[in-house]
Formats: C-alpha cells, structure tokens, sequence
C-alpha cells in the first residue's frame, strides 16, 4: 500500500505557478476588442499612428498665438479680433493670424498658426472684440499631435491584464483585434462507480456529479475552458484511456476522487504511467485536502482533488487561485472580510486548516462568522458557505470572540 509523503500548501502552490510558468504562455489568439477585457495581451502592443493626429484644445476658450497675450492682465487686458468659431469635428485649414482669435470647443482642432488657448473664464467679448486677462505660453492648454500616444510607441508590454483604461487606450487606435494569450484549457474528471451526470436520475448507492458543476463555475471565473470532461469508473484501463485524452487535449487535467491510498484508488499509478510524467506531490498538509495530488505529464498539469464536494471546491480555490494571480492572469480578487468567530475552532497541528463559515452580522451590524460544522462529503456545507478562514499548522485552534479573516469562495483566495 502506498502511503502520503504530506507537501505544503505553499509547496503545491509553487510547484503549479512554477509549471504553468512555463507552459500556459505558449498558446497566443487574436481576439476583438469588444471581447478582450480581463484578457492577456500576448505580445507588445505598439501604435500603428499617432494619437491625437491633429492639435486640439484642452479646454473651452480662445485659440490664440502666444505672443498676442504677452503681458495680460485683468487690469491691462490682450485685445484681439474675433474672427470665428471653431465646431467639434471641423477640419480647420484657415490660418490664425497675429492679433486675431477664434472661439474653440473642449477638442477642437487648432488652426494652422495658433499655439495656444486662452479659458473662456480669462476672457470678456464685445461685439468681435475680445479681452483676456491673462497671458499664455505656447502650448498651454493644447494637445500636439501624437503628444497622447506616439506612432510607433509600445502602449501596453506583453502580459498586460486588460482592463477600462487599457482597452480604451487600444479603441483609440482603432484596433478590430489584439493578440492574447489563450485562455487556458482545463480537462474535468470525475471518478467512482457511483458517479452519475448531475442532470439524471439517481439509484440507491449513486451520486450526482456535483464536483463537475461546482469546478467548471470556479475554471471559468480565472477565465479558463472547459475543453473535455468525462465520469470514469473505477476501472483502470477506462481512466488511462481517459487521462490520455485529456492530457493531449487540455493544459490542466482536474480529477476528482480516485487519489486517496486505497486499493480501488488507480489515479497515481494511472499518473505515472503516462508519457514523461512526474508526480511531484501526493498528499497535502492541509484539512481537508490531504490526498490531493500534483503531477506533469509533458506540458500538461495534472491535479488529483479529493473526491468530496465540499473538499474538492476548496482545494482548487486555494491552489489554483494563489498560482493564476501569481502568474498575473488574474487579479487578486475581493479582500478577505475581518469578522468575530462565534464559536472555537480546533486546528490539526501540522496540517493548514481552511475552516468553512457563513457571514453573519451581530447586533451592532459588525461582521461574525459561523463555523459550518459537517463532513466533507456534505453538499450543503458549500451552498451555505460564506468563505473560510485559516487556521495555521502551527497552532492548535482558534478561540471564539477571535477576529478572522474570511476569505470568499466567490474570487477571494488565501496565499
């Protein structure tokens, strides 16, 4: 019988950041703008032309040549002739001559001549008479061209997480597509004789898929694909048949169940028999979690997860999650909420402990959490849990009134 050499959290962490390092940025697609937030961009992304491709005002006022201000003030006002107004949109090819002004809009395009805008809120019209109370330098309040964003300029470097600002900075150049790194491809397994699709009637002694759903809603909030997912029986030849598919097909194989010593658990033989396969891992120090198992076969990341619901989800949140922020193709996620413990918590020493609970809020509308006390096999600690907190390997518990950090099951991750 085989038994656990027991990792870290923070060994498995490393050890899935450091391949997926290494592999998931192979990959590159060209994808619309329209649907690239979130996304990573693949290479650097330079500008095809300049932006803004004309001179243009900042502000509402007076288009002007400097010198015509020279020495304003409200008590010895500029006078220029007012000559016209410049409309949003208008191509201007008249040129400004000294002592003359043109009224311009917030992005209006500069006449040929003029170096400056005096605000409207600096100046006084009479009639085709302006005054203005303060003198300008060249160049203030204007835009030159490519001053924005220079032709040729890298805008964005490779491995840059598009976001709001980011994509408009890319609609501005008026780009149909960006390259991006593909989406990563995971491959969903799910192991036992009793296992059935979630969405079919159930015999005495068989359970529904649940674990399939419950990962598939977690691949797809770190912007992963599902490409493959299958039930196995515990048979070994059907999970090698499997695995190998899933392998040649997916950037990371998720297997659930089948990784616990046992003699009717074949994952890690299965594993090891696959083309230049390693496992770096079988058997966690954490609870629950203990049978997980971390292994490459080629390009190809393999995680056993423990076959419970509850567990399962867990797992994959506090590995997962930490390795994809860390490689930067996911934000951090929403902050942990410091909340008082209703009630003690025993840790296991040695093990990390992630402590499911429920959100509530005491009298004074302070945040509290309750442990969710159950087995892990038991669907409904995930349907009514908030989050968890962490319990280090070094200590032994956590004492009621104590305050946590509740980290959400929802995006949030520990590590």
């Amino acid at each position: 019988m085989l038994f656990f050499s027991l990792s870290s959290v923070d060994e498995a962490v490393a050890e899935i950041t450091s391949f997926l390092k290494t592999t998931l940025f192979r990959r590159q697609e060209d994808v619309s703008l329209e649907d690239a937030d979130g996304r990573i961009t693949a290479e650097d992304v330079t500008a095809s032309e300049d932006v803004p491709n004309y001179r243009k005002s900042t502000v509402d006022g007076f288009a002007v040549r400097a010198r015509d201000t020279d020495g304003a003030s409200a008590s010895v006002p500029a006078l220029v002739r007012l000559t016209g107004a410049i409309r949003m949109g208008e191509v201007v090819t008249a040129p400004l001559r000294s002592g003359e002004t043109v009224a311009i809009p917030t992005g209006g395009m500069l006449p040929p001549g003029a170096d400056a805008v005096v605000m409207v809120e600096d100046s006084e019209t009479h009639q085709d008479d302006v005054f203005f109370a303060k003198s300008v330098a060249p160049g203030m309040h204007t835009i030159d061209v490519g001053e924005d964003i220079a032709r040729g300029a890298c805008i964005l470097p490779a491995r840059t997480r598009l976001g709001p600002a980011a994509l408009g900075a890319l609609a501005s150049l008026s780009l149909d597509t960006v390259s991006l790194i593909a989406r990563p491809r995971f491959a969903v397994i799910s192991t036992g004789d009793e296992i059935r699709p979630w969405n079919q009637p159930l015999g005495i002694g068989e359970v529904r898929d649940t674990n399939a759903v419950v990962l598939k809603s977690q691949i797809r909030r770190l912007g992963g694909v599902v490409t493959y997912s299958a039930i196995v029986a515990d048979d070994p030849e059907q999970l090698k048949n499997t695995l190998e598919r899933a392998a040649a097909e997916a950037d990371i194989v998720l297997v659930s169940g089948g990784s616990s010593v046992g003699e009717r658990d074949f994952t890690q033989m299965i594993v090891a028999g696959l083309p230049e396969s390693r496992i770096v891992i079988h058997g966690l120090a954490a609870k629950p979690g203990k049978p997980t198992l971390v292994a490459m076969s080629r390009s190809t990341l393999i995680l056993g997860l423990p076959g419970h619901p509850a567990s399962c989800s867990l797992i994959f949140q506090v590995m997962m999650r930490p390795a994809f922020n860390r490689l930067g193709l996911i934000g951090p996620g929403p902050a942990p909420v410091p909340a008082r413990l209703l009630e003690p918590c025993h840790g296991s020493p040695g093990r990390r402990t992630f402590q499911t609970v429920r959100l509530e809020t005491d009298d004074a509308g302070q945040p509290v959490c309750r442990p969710l006390r159950g087995q892990s096999g038991l669907v409904s600690l995930l349907a009514s849990s908030s989050g968890y907190f962490v319990i280090p390997e070094d200590e032994e518990g956590v004492n009621a009134g104590q305050t946590v950090l509740v980290y959400s099951l929802e995006g949030g991750s520990y590590g």
